[in-house]
C-alpha cells in the first residue's frame, strides 16, 4: 500500500467526519427552531434568491492594501435576506443548490473541499437563523 493514497484515505475520512458532524448540527439547529421562524411579509422570487446565494459563493471579494490582500465573503448578506423572505427551508434548500451550483461550476474544487463546504454553508445558514431566532 502506497503511504500517500494512505494519508490521503485517513485526511478524507477525517473531513468526511467533521463534515457529517456539521451537518448533524445543522439539521439539530433547524429543527429546534423551525416553528419559531419569523418572516417579514415580503416574499423574495425564489430565481433571486437561487441567483443571489450562487453569486456570493462563486467568489469571495479581493481586496488589496498595501501588499496585504484580504479575502472577504459575501454570504451572510443573501443567507439573512433569504431568511428574511422565505423562512428556514426554502433558505437551506436554494442555499444547498446555490452554493453546489457555485463550487461545481466556480474553479475546479476537490470532492474533499466539495464534501466540506457544502456542510459548513449548512451550518453558517442554521446558525445565522438560529441567531436571528434569539433577537426577533
Amino acid at each position: 500500500m502506497n503511504r500517500t493514497s494512505s494519508k490521503q484515505r485517513t485526511l478524507t475520512t477525517r473531513v468526511a467526519l467533521i463534515a457529517l458532524g456539521l451537518l448533524g448540527a445543522s439539521v439539530y439547529l433547524t429543527m429546534a427552531g423551525v416553528n419559531r421562524a419569523a418572516i417579514l411579509p415580503y416574499h423574495l422570487p425564489v430565481w433571486v434568491a437561487f441567483v443571489g446565494l450562487f453569486l456570493s459563493g462563486l467568489a469571495p471579494l479581493m481586496l488589496e492594501v498595501e501588499s496585504n490582500t484580504f479575502s472577504l465573503s459575501v454570504t451572510e448578506i443573501p443567507i439573512v435576506i433569504c431568511l428574511l423572505s422565505m423562512g428556514r427551508i426554502p433558505l437551506f434548500v436554494l442555499g444547498t443548490a446555490g452554493w453546489l451550483a457555485a463550487l461545481l461550476l466556480g474553479r475546479r474544487r476537490s470532492f474533499v473541499k466539495i464534501l466540506f463546504n457544502v456542510p459548513l454553508i449548512l451550518f453558517e445558514m442554521s446558525v445565522t437563523a438560529a441567531v436571528f431566532d434569539t433577537f426577533v
